[in-house]
This record gives C-alpha cells, structure tokens and sequence, in this order.
C-alpha cells in the first residue's frame, strides 16, 4: 500500500509541476517535480522517475541548457533501458533542440537519428511521425542560420513522408524547403518543391492555395 501511494502521489506532482510550468510558475513546478522525483526513487518506481526527470528537462529547456541537458540526459537513459520509446524519443527531440542551440549539428543530428531509428524499430515502424520530426527540426535549423543542416532533415522528412504517403507533412515539407532554396537562389528547384504544396492545398480545397500559386508562378518567372 505505502509504495502504491507514493506512485501516485508522484505521479500527482509531475502533473502539478506540468501545470505550474505552462502558466510560468517555475518556483513552483521545480518543486513539485523535484518532490517527485524523491518519491520516484524511494518507491524505486522508475516510469514515475523518468517522468519527474523530463520534467525537470523540459523546465530548465529554455532557461538553462546545462541543467536541462544534465537533466534530459538521465531521462533519455532511464527511458531506454526500461524500452520506454514515447519518453526517448520525446527527449531525443530535445536534447536536439539544445545541441542546435549550442552550434552543434552534428550532436543534434545523432539525436535526430537515434529518435528516427527508434520510431523506425517499433512493431508499426512510424515513418509519418518520423518524417515529422525532422521536418520539423528543419524549421529549427533555418531559424539557426544552420541551412546544411535544415537541407539533410528536410531530406530526410521527404523521404519519411513519402513512404508513409503522408501527403500533408510531404506538403508542408516541401514548401517550407522550397522557401530555404529560393533564399539560396535554386528558384528552378524550389518552385518545383513549393508546387506540391499548391497540388495539396487544391485537392483539399484550401483557400490559401490561390495565393501560394500565384508565389510560384512569379518564381518560375524569375527562372
């Protein structure tokens, strides 16, 4: 009975410190995760542990990269050795996220990867999530200035996303890089890319489609 309570006690904190972090409560949600995290340890419930530690990571994401990573780093490995794939990948993500930030692409790309690959793995391989993601830290490498490494993941997220015939992030993807190669002056390219998203957007009916269409024909004009 003691040890029940204290799982779910644990698991009450993790869900408070969540709640007093996305209303910017940090004081209070350091506490209750770190409260937590006690409990998770005592109890040797290591799910409730893993949970305390992401939270503690995705506190400090924005604040403090040292801590976060430390922090990140821990639940990433408690994750993997319980084949705890949700967490990992989760703090795959965001360990990537602060290898960005660093100026270190080529750490960020091994999260990238390793997250990929475990997605990948599973019973139900989930190359559109996959696809996702990298098409997502493409976004993040462009705000970064680190376009090399925005190309690989965009690459990468096409490739995924195709094979899933997940047409909507295929779109998505494509029009987000043909904007990357317009800014480097690959306008041939880039129009190409950029007119999948014009080909979805009619076929879904989407209003904003006439409007993209006429940014890709000034594109083709400039060729």
């Amino acid at each position: 009975m003691p040890l029940f309570h204290r799982r779910s006690e644990c698991e009450l904190l993790c869900e408070r410190g969540h709640a007093h972090l996305m209303v910017h409560e940090y004081a209070y949600a350091i506490e209750c995760f770190e409260q937590a995290l006690v409990y998770a340890k005592r109890a040797k419930e290591r799910e409730c542990e893993v949970a305390a530690l992401g939270g503690l990571g995705n506190l400090y994401l924005n604040t403090h990269d040292t801590r976060a990573m430390e922090y990140l780093a821990q639940a990433g490995s408690l994750a993997h050795d319980l084949d705890d794939y949700e967490n990992e990948v989760k703090v795959l993500q965001q360990m990537a996220e602060l290898w960005n930030r660093a100026g270190n692409a080529d750490r960020a790309f091994q999260c990238l990867e390793r997250a990929s690959n475990i997605l990948l793995s599973m019973k139900r391989p989930d190359m559109s999530r996959a696809g996702r993601l990298f098409g997502d830290m493409g976004i993040t490498f462009v705000q970064a200035g680190q376009n090399d490494a925005a190309i690989f993941c965009y690459e990468k997220a096409l490739d995924y996303a195709g094979r899933a015939r997940d047409t909507e992030n295929e779109s998505t993807v494509s029009w987000n890089y043909g904007q990357l190669l317009e800014e480097k002056g690959q306008l041939t390219r880039a129009a190409e890319l950029m007119q999948v998203r014009v080909d979805y957007e009619r076929k879904m009916g989407l209003p904003e489609a006439t409007m993209h269409a006429l940014r890709v024909d000034e594109l083709r004009r400039m060729t």
